[in-house]
């Protein structure tokens, strides 16, 4: 079995000495590369080149076996051939390694492989050996230890550099991309590690010990897919409860993976959606692009946090103050207004033609002035309303040097952000403000969408997104072989769900005699276990004014019905419930996170606006309140166009009571939807329509 306890960040990060089997003397081959990269950003430990034809390899002695090594190191780097693999990983074993990196292909990723690697792992697993890969490009650990053969350590431009951002790729080409480039952009991703394949070592489990490692300030991610979507999020949540920002790119937004079978709820439930309300619940920053990754990664590296959203902007020009404001704006950021006393003590130290509001004009003074510079700044992060401080400066080439100083020596006086947008010049500038931790972009949106993450990262902390108010999960109830629309319903009110004021019936003169009792205008729908789409079969009648309506609309049904030849054709009479809006409550498996929440926009709405927001089940009271705020459309919800303002506590109350109902049965169900969710006159929701399907049933209809 594999080393028990066997922390791989730890390993990694503490490693003295490195195997490397199957190394070339040609430092240019992939298999050449580990040894020159180790030397070349100087590892100083022992190397042990295995190689059986050679004396030395790259003037280190050479052994023919791991076997015939004077100690255990603690990482084999393995460079063979996939047929070669395994022996290689009974030797490391048998000697006591702790870590092998494995960087053949032909494993699992192609058809063929599959069974190559569960040999693989299970050879792994007898040794005690735990595998980052295999069909990885390896790992890195500033400043020295390389083990990786990626051709992005071919280079002259930096050393490698930690400034507390480490970085996990299930990608290794994008990998190797992205740390090239943050390392030759000045931020300090220190360690690094490329999963490949995940036949042991996972992103989840490296995220949580990461979260984990004294002097870790942020982890960033590049996502293809999880198997294990519990590890997943109990990773995130140890970096949330440990204040580490997870930055995750995810690729692969389509929506195939999604169950989306015979309800709404699978066209809404995409599996993209499903990850996003992951990282919503546990606070993951998610990068559109690779350059926002890295944007995220720099914001993060530093040791100053943000108290809230409130933006002072100083600028040498109103226009960029201007185009800051508008991005601010669309980002929820606040660009408040200064009071006057505040105003006043700014203007204090700038020309009378400045403009002192917030964005605060200073002038070109402020490039040439370093009094007035370092009076601007000061003021900025001294007034108790800013949460950061954010200069834009731009060229001046030829002065970046003496404006760093300033800037620099200003920021070393407070514990508040201080963000510089530096537009255009040599770009000497924010090499010196990012080395001197004060993150520094060359465009001004890009600025704000790092302050914009940073402020997040302040109010989550805050405002925590999982409370101590998790629901309790009903009792697992007892379910019938089939459901209907009425047993459904009964199901979900038990959970907390309100249902329509409804009745079964099952005769046509019955249902004229409930309509009596619950007062017109009534619904009139087929009630039948066969048939989970009514209004595809055109057996809803809506709006029934009287008993000859009732009449003349169950006939129909029921004809309809037995022309169909559906066996099971009971009536429902229900009440009409008056124009507004309305809702979907949907669940279903989701393959890789399990039961799954969808909270959208319904009824007519629903195709057009596209418009959900998911969690994994069950959600708390909060995160179903933040569920609604967060639809697109939530104006319909609040009176929008004199419309019916509904009451959101007992919608959050619902959506509560749907999510724990939809933990507790699991995969016993594959889908529960209440479509619509609609609101009685004194605001409250009810279910209007719902849907159960158990597991392995199929539509009869």
């Amino acid at each position: 079995m594999n080393r028990p306890g066997t922390n791989v960040i730890e390993v990694l990060r503490n490693a003295r000495s490195v195997a490397i089997v199957g190394a070339s003397e040609d430092g240019a081959k992939a298999s050449g590369r580990t040894q020159r990269y180790l030397r070349r950003y100087g590892f100083t430990g022992p190397i042990y080149p295995i190689n059986p034809t050679r004396d030395t390899v790259q003037a280190e002695p050479a052994y023919r076996s791991l076997l015939d090594l004077p100690e255990a190191p603690e990482v084999a780097v393995i460079v063979v051939a996939a047929h070669l693999v395994e022996q290689a990983v009974i030797d490391a074993g048998a000697i006591g390694v702790k870590v092998a990196i494995i960087f053949a292909s032909g494993y699992a990723e192609v058809p063929d492989g599959v069974e190559r690697q569960t040999s693989l792992k299970q050879v792994a697993a007898e040794a005690g050996v735990r595998v980052i890969g295999p069909n990885c490009v390896g790992a890195v650990v500033a400043p020295s230890l390389t083990t990786a053969f990626m051709s992005g350590l071919d280079q002259d431009r930096f050393d490698l550099a930690d400034d507390g951002v480490a970085f996990v790729s299930q990608s290794g080409a994008m990998g190797a991309f992205i740390l090239n480039l943050a390392q030759s952009d000045g931020l300090g991703v220190g360690t690094f590690v490329s999963t490949g394949n995940e036949m042991d070592v996972t992103m989840s489990e490296l995220i949580a010990s990461l979260a984990q490692t004294p002097g870790t300030r942020a982890i960033l991610g590049y996502v293809e897919g999880i198997r294990d979507g519990a590890v997943f999020t109990q990773a995130l949540a140890t970096a949330q409860a440990n204040d580490i920002p997870v930055c995750l790119m995810k690729v692969g937004r389509s929506d195939r993976g999604a169950q989306a079978a015979a309800s709404h709820t699978g066209s809404l439930a995409g599996s993209d959606r499903v990850y996003q309300g992951v990282f919503d619940r546990y606070g993951v920053h998610r990068a559109e692009s690779v350059q926002e990754l890295l944007d995220l990664g720099r914001i993060f590296s530093i040791d100053r946090r943000a108290a809230g959203p409130r933006v002072s902007i100083v600028t040498l020009s109103g226009g960029a103050g201007a185009l800051m404001t508008d991005e601010a704006d669309r980002l929820g950021l606040d660009i408040f207004v200064w009071g006057e006393p505040w105003q006043q003590r700014m203007a204090a130290g700038l020309p009378d033609f400045a403009s002192t509001t917030n964005p605060i004009d200073a002038t070109g003074i402020i490039s040439i002035n370093d009094d007035a510079l370092r009076h601007t700044i000061d003021v900025a992060l001294a007034n108790p309303e800013t949460d950061v401080a954010v200069l834009v400066l731009g060229n001046l080439d030829g002065e970046e040097r003496r404006i760093c100083d300033v800037i620099t020596a200003c920021a070393a006086h407070s514990d508040k952000p201080l963000v510089v947008t530096w537009v255009g010049g040599s770009g000497l500038a924010p090499r010196i403000l990012n080395a001197a931790q004060i993150p520094t972009f060359d465009d001004p949106r890009r600025a704000m969408q790092a302050v914009a993450a940073l402020s997040r990262r302040g109010l989550g902390r805050q405002n925590p997104a999982r409370t101590a108010d998790e629901p309790a999960a009903p009792q697992a109830p007892d379910l019938p072989d089939t459901f209907d629309e009425v047993s459904a319903k009964q199901l979900l009110a038990a959970a907390g769900v309100p249902a329509v004021p409804e009745r079964a019936v099952q005769s046509v003169d019955e249902a004229v005699t409930v309509a009596d009792e619950l007062g017109y205008p009534v619904v009139v729908k087929l009630l039948s276990a066969q048939v989970q789409h009514k209004s595809e079969l055109g057996v809803v009648r809506l709006s029934l004014a009287d008993q000859s309506a009732v009449r003349e609309a169950a006939d129909d049904i029921v004809r309809i019905a037995t022309e169909h030849q559906i066996e099971d054709r009971r009536l429902v009479v229900a009440a009409m419930i008056p124009a507004g809006p309305e809702l979907i409550l949907g669940s279903s498996i989701d393959p890789v996170f399990g039961p799954i929440t969808v909270v959208g926009i319904g009824g007519i709405y629903t195709e057009i606006l596209d418009d959900a927001v998911t969690r994994p089940s069950p959600v708390t009271h909060d995160e179903a309140t933040a569920m609604v705020d967060s639809l697109k459309a939530v104006a319909l919800l609040r009176g929008a166009r004199n419309g019916v303002v509904v009451d959101e506590n007992a919608l959050a109350d619902a959506i509560v009571g749907f999510s724990a109902l939809s933990a507790v049965l699991g995969t016993s169900v594959e889908s529960i939807e209440v479509n619509p969710l609609a609101f009685l006159p004194d605001r409250s929701p009810v279910a209007a329509d719902a849907l159960i399907i158990p597991s392995n049933e199929n539509d009869l209809s």
